[in-house]
């Protein structure tokens, strides 16, 4: 595929089954590793077009916004200069869960949707970048599931929202039907936490940021292709796991990104998330592999960065 092709134009949605899932696209569907292996995807680097901003690469490419800056340490929301080389954060550890159902991992701002394995095709993962909850509006941990979907929603106003706008001395209506300025966008999958929503949203900028009062917002275009295909009853995990680490070939690698800090909440430390970290099952860490882990965990680069490479022998216990 050329670099920098426009997403208008660029083949993004080439399937990779036939027939059973046929809304959902290479761009965000991945075929679920060998069993010991954890990681799908691969990092791309890009070339910087004139006039290129950083918010439409990161919806070109379904990267959320912060993750995009956070792959690119000392990038600025300044228009960016022709030619200047850009990291796609595109290479995922999979989350320490059963792979069924929804996960959204609260940190990593992103949700993982594995599909009922279909008899005589391989077992795939979608994942997409989501906006999250605001500073102590954040969807706590916990398992649901999907309840209800609904095509063209009307958004009831939770008394939430009313309450603090009428604070601020904002008149806001009760009720805002379907259209172009419903922030729930043109669908809404709704939580057994009744209050919670899986939606689109008519501010797709804010994709990859925390802006909601607590439901979990997608591009448009994503939850397009994903509501037709996800059933009712699914399974949903909303976890909180800013530290994850996988295996790939041959190496261990660590996927860090900033831990939510909820004013309700102890403050996480680095020795916190390497002391689980190393807590890993017969995982034998020498200085120079804790010093790797330190670095990758205090990074928060959200890419999977290689810390350990055993001998072979030692590999295969694993």
């Amino acid at each position: 595929m050329p670099e920098n092709m426009p997403a208008s134009t660029r083949v993004r949605y080439l399937l990779i089954f036939i027939s059973f899932y046929p809304a959902l696209c290479v761009a965000t569907t991945y075929y679920l590793p060998s069993p010991g292996e954890h990681i799908v995807g691969e990092v791309q680097v890009i070339t910087a077009q004139e006039n290129d901003t950083l918010r439409q690469i990161a919806r070109d490419y379904e990267i959320g916004y912060n993750a995009l800056i956070a792959a690119n340490p000392g990038i600025t929301q300044k228009p960016l200069t022709k030619g200047k080389k850009i990291t796609i954060p595109s290479q995922y550890i999979l989350p320490n869960t059963p792979y069924e159902g929804v996960v959204i991992n609260l940190p990593e701002m992103r949700l993982y949707y594995y599909p009922p394995p279909q008899a005589g095709h391989k077992p795939v993962v979608s994942t997409y970048a989501i906006g999250i909850g605001k500073q102590g509006y954040s969807m706590p941990p916990g398992i649901s599931k999907i309840t209800s979907k609904t095509l063209n929603p009307t958004w009831t106003v939770p008394k939430s929202i009313l309450s603090e706008h009428t604070k601020n001395g904002v008149t806001h209506p009760k009720t805002i039907a379907p259209g172009p300025n419903n922030p729930l966008g043109k669908h809404a999958l709704r939580l057994g936490r009744t209050s919670y929503l899986i939606h689109g949203t008519n501010k797709p900028y804010s994709i990859g940021m925390r802006v909601s009062h607590g439901c979990i917002r997608m591009y448009p275009e994503d939850i397009e292709m994903l509501f037709p295909v996800i059933p009712s009853g699914t399974v949903v995990r909303v976890i909180h796991q800013p530290l994850k680490s996988g295996w790939h070939g041959n190496a261990l690698y660590v996927e860090a990104h900033s831990a939510l800090q909820d004013p309700k909440k102890p403050r996480d430390t680095p020795d916190d998330t390497m002391s689980s970290f190393i807590a890993t099952p017969d995982l034998e860490i020498d200085d120079v592999t804790r010093t790797a882990i330190r670095q990758a965990s205090e990074s928060n680069l959200g890419l999977p960065v290689r810390v350990y490479t055993p001998d072979p022998a030692a590999r295969a216990r694993y």
